[in-house]
């Protein structure tokens, strides 16, 4: 049975790279992301441990290679991306960033102030949106490779992507 396993585990391992996916790795970031908000560096080394232990960690690496990175590769999206919203915490407070159609809004939960992060497909620009409808460039999307990014002072230069 334990030589099923190995040699049903490895041919799916290697058909999965065979098409190159690496994927996102949604679930296993999920868990990750879960463990990160839950408290202090020793509640996060805790559960960390325990859940290599359980093999939680494990489990959701395997799910990620085997399915849910393959699901994405072919259709683009991975079925555990991030929908709806979450909180986060930032250097400037605490955070609610909620998933719309076209990009994110993320709203200071200490001041009200909300900011829309946009993406145009054609062009290939994501952008700032104030709360006013105030617009600014961030960044465009040249090819894979490269980028243009926009300044404040309203300059943009190219960069190279990693």
């Amino acid at each position: 049975m334990k030589k099923f396993l190995l040699k049903g585990a490895t041919v799916a391992l290697f058909g999965t790279l065979m098409y190159s996916c690496i994927g996102s790795f949604g679930l296993t970031s999920k868990v990750l992301d879960w463990n990160r908000n839950l408290g202090g560096k020793f509640v996060n080394e805790l559960v960390f441990i325990a859940f290599n232990i359980a093999p939680v960690y494990e489990v959701t690496v395997f799910a990620d290679i085997l399915v849910l990175n393959s699901i994405e590769f072919w259709t683009g999206s991975n079925p555990v991306a991030f929908k709806g919203q979450q909180e986060i915490n930032g250097e400037k407070g605490r955070f609610i960033v909620k998933h719309k159609k076209d990009g994110y809004r993320l709203i200071n939960k200490t001041t009200g102030v909300s900011l829309d992060l946009a993406y145009d497909d054609a062009s290939k620009t994501w952008s700032a949106v104030t709360e006013q409808g105030q617009s600014m460039k961030l960044i465009t999307l040249i090819d894979k490779k490269n980028a243009l990014v926009y300044e404040p002072d309203g300059s943009s230069r190219a960069v190279a992507l990693k």
